[in-house]
């Protein structure tokens, strides 16, 4: 298998695993994820380019990144560049989608608000 298939086929199997009932799409040549087809919280994408694929999330500057995968500068948006399955397997990049996957959950009615308070 191509080097490259197979670590784009390595994270959406990830990523499947980790967003569990999250609607996955392709869009812009990309595949795209979001909270449910009907949602406007997109999460994540991967995209492939010849040497690598990048994994990109959509809010990633939120995002606790202890072992410094994320890259990028912009107010939001980070990504990850991936050369090999096995890159994709690391745990760190399956704790970013988890992280990514949690933060796009929205925030029940009855949940206290910051101050405690409902």
């Amino acid at each position: 298998m191509d080097p490259i298939r197979e670590v784009i086929e390595t994270l959406r199997e990830i990523a499947k695993a980790n967003m569990p009932g999250a609607h996955e799409f392709v869009y812009h040549d990309a595949i795209n994820y979001k909270l449910h087809e009907a949602s406007n919280r997109w999460i994540c994408y991967i995209t492939a380019h010849k040497n690598y694929v990048r994994l990109e999330f959509y809010f990633g500057a939120n995002l606790s990144d202890p072992q410094k995968l994320l890259q990028g500068t912009g107010r939001r948006m980070r990504h990850v560049k991936i050369k090999t399955a096995e890159e994709a397997r690391a745990d760190e990049v399956a704790e970013l989608i988890r992280q990514a996957w949690a933060e796009a959950q929205p925030i029940p009615a009855d949940s206290p608000n910051e101050n405690g308070l409902f």
